[in-house]
C-alpha cells in the first residue's frame, strides 16, 4: 500500500488479493489488518472508504501529504480545474486552502475538509473536454487543459477566487494555444463567454508577454460569435459602457489589471 500512498478499499481488496492469492472481503480485512493498522496510526482515515499510508518514519501529528493524489480518489470520472488547476501549472497567484474536484453530477460526493484542506466538487456536463492526464509522482492524474482553464476560470470566475486573483493568475498562464482556445470556447456556445474572453485576452495581450501572439484575427473570432443585445459583466455592479465588445463592465474592473 506504500506504493500507491493513498488507498481506497476498493485498492486495498485488490491489493491483498494479490498478495494473498485467494479473493477476500473488506469486511474481514477491516478485522483482520485495518482496525490494527489505523489503531497503531500506520494508516490515517481521510474519510470512509479512503485512507493515507504513513510511512515507516512519519507520525500521526507530522506527515506529508499530497491534495493531487487525495482528490484523484474521489472520483473515476473527474479533473481538477479552476484554481486548483492555476495552482498545478505554477501561475496561482496565491495559494488556496481549497481543491476543487470537476465531475458530472451523478458522480457527487459531499464537500469535507482533511488537515485545513477543502475538497470540494463542481458539477459540470463537459468532465472529458479539455482535460489531459499527467504522469503524477507515479500516480495519474486528470487535469483540465490551460485552454480549457481559462475558459473555466472565466466562465466561472469565483472558483477561480474573483476576477482580481483570476486576472493575475491567467496573466502568468504560459503556452496557451489559441486555437485550442477558441474550439473550447466554441464548445460552450456562450454569447457572455465570448465576449469576456475576447475582452480579457485583449487587455492581456497588451500587458502579458505570454498573450503577445494574441492577433486581430482570434479577437475578430470572439466579436463575431457576440450577439447584438447589450450584456453585463457583472449584474448590479455601477458599470461603464464598452462599445468595442457592447458590454456593460465594472467601473472599478479595469484596476484589476493595473494589478496585475
Amino acid at each position: 500500500m506504500l506504493k500507491k500512498r493513498v488507498v481506497t478499499a476498493a485498492d486495498i481488496i485488490k491489493i491483498a488479493r494479490e498478495v494473498v492469492n485467494r479473493d477476500v472481503t473488506l469486511n474481514y480485512l477491516h478485522k483482520k489488518y485495518m482496525s490494527g493498522m489505523l489503531k497503531e496510526e500506520k494508516m490515517i482515515r481521510v474519510k470512509r472508504g479512503l485512507y493515507i499510508v504513513l510511512e515507516p518514519l512519519e507520525t500521526p501529528e507530522k506527515f506529508s501529504y499530497d491534495r493531487f493524489l487525495i482528490g484523484s480518489k474521489l472520483s473515476k470520472k473527474y479533473y481538477f480545474g479552476f484554481h486548483t488547476a492555476l495552482e498545478f501549472y505554477g501561475c496561482a497567484h496565491s495559494a488556496f486552502n481549497t481543491v476543487y474536484i470537476c465531475i458530472n453530477k451523478k458522480n457527487r460526493f459531499k464537500n469535507f475538509t482533511f488537515r485545513k484542506t477543502a475538497f470540494k466538487p463542481v458539477y459540470t456536463d463537459q468532465v472529458e473536454l479539455g482535460v489531459k492526464r499527467h504522469n503524477y509522482l507515479s500516480h495519474i492524474i486528470t487535469v483540465s487543459t490551460k485552454e480549457r482553464t481559462f475558459i473555466d476560470c472565466l466562465n466561472r470566475t469565483k472558483y477561480a477566487g474573483g476576477w482580481g486573483e483570476c486576472l493575475k493568475s491567467l496573466e502568468g498562464l504560459s503556452g496557451v494555444n489559441f486555437n485550442k482556445l477558441l474550439e473550447i470556447a466554441d464548445s460552450f456556445d456562450n454569447d457572455l463567454l465570448y465576449r469576456k474572453t475576447g475582452m480579457i485576452l485583449q487587455k492581456l495581450k497588451d500587458i502579458s508577454i505570454y498573450y503577445q501572439d494574441v492577433d486581430d484575427t482570434i479577437l475578430q473570432f470572439f466579436m463575431d460569435r457576440s450577439g447584438s443585445t447589450p450584456r453585463y459583466l457583472e449584474k448590479h455592479a455601477p458599470s461603464y459602457f464598452n462599445r468595442e465588445w457592447n458590454m456593460y463592465i465594472p467601473k472599478n474592473f479595469d484596476d484589476y489589471f493595473r494589478g496585475v
